[in-house]
Parts: C-alpha cells; sequence; structure tokens
C-alpha cells in the first residue's frame, strides 16, 4: 500500500490546518490501478490576503513492500474547487423612508433603463454580473457566476454588492451604484438591519460591503426613493431693482411621498445659492451662501436687493434653489429670476456706515449716475422692516453723471433704532 498526504499551505494564514491523508492502493502486479477522487475540504480565513494557494503531496511509504511492484505516484487532473455563495435581494422603493423593505413597498428595476446588480472586488473589478428583474429582484449563485467564467469566492477579500444603470461586462470596472432614472439612492440593509451586524453599511451609498462570503446571503436589499422636484419661478418687479420681498412667489416644488402636487414648499426644507449680477439675497435677514440650508422654509422671509458690485444697466438677477424631502433627497437646481422694469440709475462704488452711540454717518461713492434725483436712506434693526431716516439730493445738475461723486450723510437715530446695530439702505441698497 501506499500513503498520500495533502496539506494546504496558507500564507498569512490566521488558523492552522492539519494534514489530510488517504491511503492509496498499491498494485500487486504491473496492471494500472483505477484513479481515486479525493476532497479536501477547508476554508480560508477572513484575513487572508495571499497571491496563491499552496499544497503539499507527501508519500507516506518509505519502505519497498514485498512481493509488490513500484511505489510510483502520479497526480492528475488536480481540480481545486471553492465553494461559491448564494447572495440575492431586491432593489426597492423606500416610500417610508426607513430604508426597510416594508410589505407595501414594490421593488423598481427602471422602467426605461435597465439595472444590473454586481459582485465587485475592492478595486471595482466586475467579477459577476445579472440583471435586475421586472420585480426589483437579483440572484447570484454557482450557476450564475459559472456563465461569467469569473466566479466569486470566499477568498476574495473585500467583495462588495452594488447596483447600476451602467452595463459593464466582467472584468471591467464599477466604483459607484447608479440608481434608476428619478430615483437617489437611500441606504442599505441585509434582512432589515440598517446598521451594520452582517455587512459594513454606509448608508446612502447603494454598496453593501460583505465581511464574510462563506454562507449564502439572502435579502442583501437596496433601498431608493423617488426624487422630489422644484419648479422655476419668475417674479417681476415694476420699478428699478429694490429691496423686494419674494414671499408672494414662493419656491415651490412635489413630491410622490410628501407632497404629490405642485405646491409652495412652506414649512419644508430648501437649499438657496446666491443671485447673479451683484444682488444680495436675504434669508430672515441672513445673507444666504452657498448651499444655504433652510430646514423650515418661510416664503415671507426671503428677500432679494441690489448690492454695491450690482451694475447699473442690469434689469434682472437669477439666484438657484433646490427642494429636499422627507427623506432626504435634493431634486436639481432650478432658476429662480426677478426682472425689473428698469434699471438701477446708479452704479455705487464704495459704501460704508457708522454708528457711533445713537449717530449714524453714512459715506457713499457712485461710479455714474442716469436721471438720478435724490437718495433715500433708511435704517432697520431688523434687516428686513426698513424706515425712511433722511435723504441727499444727486450733486449732478440734470441727474447724470460718468464721474465719480461722493456723498455723506449724518443722522441721530430715532429711539428705537439707536443704540443698536442697524441696516443702513441707500435707494434700496442694503448693506
Amino acid at each position: 500500500m501506499i500513503g498520500l498526504a495533502v496539506s494546504p499551505s496558507i500564507t498569512n494564514a490566521s488558523a492552522a490546518y492539519s494534514n489530510n491523508s488517504w491511503t492509496l492502493a498499491r498494485s500487486a502486479s504491473n496492471t494500472a490501478l483505477a484513479w481515486e477522487n479525493h476532497n479536501l475540504p477547508f476554508t480560508l480565513p477572513l484575513s487572508y490576503n495571499g497571491a496563491a494557494l499552496y499544497f503539499n503531496f507527501y508519500n507516506s511509504d518509505n519502505d519497498l513492500v514485498p512481493n509488490t511492484n513500484g511505489n510510483d505516484l502520479v497526480l492528475d487532473d488536480i481540480t481545486i474547487k471553492i465553494r461559491v455563495s448564494a447572495l440575492s435581494g431586491t432593489v426597492f422603493n423606500d416610500l417610508n423612508g426607513n430604508g426597510i423593505k416594508d410589505g407595501v413597498e414594490a421593488g423598481i428595476n427602471g422602467s426605461a433603463t435597465p439595472l444590473y446588480a454586481y459582485i465587485v472586488k475592492a478595486d471595482g473589478t466586475v467579477m459577476a454580473k445579472v440583471a435586475v428583474s421586472a420585480t426589483g429582484t437579483y440572484s447570484f449563485n454557482e450557476a450564475v457566476t459559472a456563465g461569467t467564467g469569473v466566479p466569486y469566492i470566499a477568498s476574495d477579500q473585500g467583495l462588495k454588492v452594488l447596483y447600476s444603470t451602467a452595463n459593464v461586462a466582467v472584468g471591467g470596472s464599477v466604483s459607484a451604484a447608479i440608481p434608476p432614472a428619478g430615483y437617489g439612492i437611500l441606504r442599505e440593509n441585509v434582512n432589515g438591519n440598517t446598521t451594520g451586524g452582517a455587512v459594513d453599511n454606509t448608508a446612502g451609498d447603494g454598496i453593501i460591503n460583505l465581511t464574510n462570503t462563506s454562507t449564502d446571503k439572502t435579502n442583501l436589499n437596496f433601498a431608493v426613493n423617488a426624487l422630489p422636484e422644484a419648479y422655476p419661478e419668475n417674479k417681476f418687479v415694476s420699478s428699478q431693482p429694490v429691496l423686494t420681498n419674494l414671499g408672494d412667489i414662493p419656491l415651490e416644488g412635489r413630491d410622490p411621498v410628501d407632497q404629490p402636487t405642485r405646491t409652495s414648499w412652506s414649512g419644508r426644507t430648501v437649499i438657496l445659492n446666491p443671485p447673479s449680477n451683484g444682488f444680495i439675497l436675504k434669508y430672515n435677514g441672513t445673507i444666504v451662501t452657498t448651499d444655504f440650508l433652510v430646514a423650515n422654509y418661510n416664503p415671507t422671509l426671503l428677500t432679494i436687493e441690489p448690492g454695491p458690485s450690482t451694475p447699473g444697466n442690469v434689469t434682472a438677477t437669477v439666484f438657484t434653489y433646490r427642494v429636499v424631502d422627507g427623506a432626504g433627497l435634493q431634486s436639481s437646481p432650478v432658476n429662480y429670476t426677478v426682472s425689473y422694469a428698469t434699471s438701477l440709475p446708479v452704479v455705487f462704488g464704495a459704501i460704508q456706515a457708522n454708528l457711533s452711540g445713537s449717530t449714524l454717518t453714512v459715506n457713499w461713492q457712485t461710479v455714474s449716475e442716469l436721471n438720478n434725483d435724490r437718495y433715500e436712506i433708511e435704517a432697520s434693526y431688523d434687516g428686513t422692516n426698513f424706515i425712511k431716516i433722511g435723504e441727499v439730493k444727486t450733486q449732478s445738475p440734470d441727474g447724470n453723471s460718468e464721474e465719480a461723486l461722493q456723498y455723506s450723510f449724518t443722522k441721530t437715530l430715532p429711539g428705537q433704532l439707536a443704540g443698536i446695530g442697524v441696516c443702513v439702505s441707500i435707494g434700496g441698497i442694503s448693506f
């Protein structure tokens, strides 16, 4: 008889593996023996990151056996087959935004553009690919991966499951999830678990990072939600650019869950961006900066006005806004356009105001004036409600000038404005 011992040598293994041995028949003559098929089951540790697997074979018959012929050993057709785990789940429309597929929430695969599920390596290389069904389900198993020619195996570390409308072949690269048109990524979960556990969840990226590929996994689910929609707005002001409240033309939007019809987005979240042409947009007296978040939008608190850098020949300004639904998804940006009947008669240079006790001093420069009569100075303690505190006549005899002119105004403020910081407005321009 001859014995054969086989032991896998695993680089960087975190666990030891015992030898597996079989006793092989030994021929008593020169007749060939039938091939024997032996299996060696083993599981690689999750820490394994070696480039290859090595198997050592040992002939355990060191002595000649009387009356037998030879002790040659031939190894042929060595097949290493590692178990392929079955992975399945659903891409679904998460109506209530909780990240869990509830009974009334249907799967979705994108009607106009097909949707695909992928298993990728840590570097994004596609290991397996299946089309997401019309009901939003997908399934990977041994038959599927055999068809791709690149089976995913338990030894592959950093595997990810994701979905995308991009049609990428096996061996290509997919690094980010792309939901169907009109939908946004919410989060991922496994069997209702949205906080981790069997997977490493980064909520909102459309990717499930597998921490164990040695067992089958079901309900690897992906929650998407229809995006809200914002609508372009237009407001006409029948005068030159002045401080204008935008409450009568509110920001509007719709959302399939929160608000099915187009209406004012009052009481909901909006994101604002600064206007063009040097105009100043304010919400509740605060100047709007890039991606300015308003959590509980009140249309009456939004104002727009020309700024010191607003050109004198401008008759319109545009700012963009986005609406945000209850699930936190944002619409695409749209324009809000404010048009004026006439342009500013004055192009301002530097403007400066100083409040010392109850005395207000305002100095300003004009670069040019067109048909200008006077400057009205207003003050406000809240940046929203202004009162006129004086006026200054133009220095140009006919109201027209192409030269820089200097102006100054001093006033002891009334009681409700004295002693506190004020917002000053000259001809509709606040600072």
